[in-house]
């Protein structure tokens, strides 16, 4: 029975035993050089092991948690580590869960190991006590990877070009002179004319628009 209150009422008992969520669950701690597995405990004799990064281990790893007959796996994220196991496991069939780093603190003060972590998040795993971060779907994610590939590109460009000024300037070539982008059409065939030095070969370069007594004196 429960015990009353000093209103007088009854004060309810809580069930803080956790439940088993993912029976078939199993933890992974990502790592650059090798992944460490942990699967239930009466999936195997040896129930952690650590697998290569390359392509094999890969393969290996996912052949061994089929044979465990384990259907989800939590993975902390670790940034570019996960990605290529995930897409491994994801054509197995088996559900990836990437937990954010903030849901998988230890609760006392033991030195971390990689053994350790991924047991760590097979059990947080197996109760359901992980939160999942977001994985983009694989068009959102290809979409993501053109933009951020077009935004380097271009903050690289600035750069190469304002190499491009520097060397043009050491070499007494003024093209920036006659023309205020470089880069331009009558700009770029200044520079691949090779050699053309002579005041009428630069003019048939020109642009219409470019006044022809600044060119010539580029």
């Amino acid at each position: 029975m429960g015990r009353r209150t000093a209103s007088g009422t009854k004060k309810k008992k809580h069930n803080r035993i956790f439940k088993q969520i993912n029976f078939n669950a199993a933890g992974i701690d990502a790592g650059a050089e090798f992944h460490w597995v942990a699967v239930p405990e009466d999936r195997a004799t040896a129930t952690t092991r650590k697998f290569s990064t390359v392509t094999r281990g890969l393969y290996e790893l996912a052949d061994w948690l089929v044979e465990c007959g384990v259907d989800t796996v939590a993975i902390e994220a670790t940034g570019v580590y996960c990605g290529p196991l995930m897409e491994v496991l994801d054509a197995r069939g088996i559900k990836v869960l990437l937990a954010k780093p903030a849901s998988l603190k230890s609760v006392n003060d033991c030195q971390k190991t990689d053994m350790l972590d991924c047991q760590w998040i097979q059990m947080l795993h197996t109760f359901g006590l992980l939160k999942a971060s977001l994985r983009p779907s694989e068009m959102v994610a290809r979409f993501r990877s053109y933009v951020r590939q077009r935004r380097m590109l271009i903050e690289h460009a600035s750069t190469s070009i304002e190499h491009m000024k520097k060397a043009l300037t050491l070499m007494n070539i003024r093209v920036d002179q006659a023309v205020s982008d470089v880069t331009g059409k009558t700009g770029m065939l200044i520079i691949q004319a090779n050699g053309k030095t002579s005041q009428k070969a630069r003019v048939s370069t020109r642009e219409s628009r470019i006044n022809t007594g600044s060119f010539l004196e580029a």
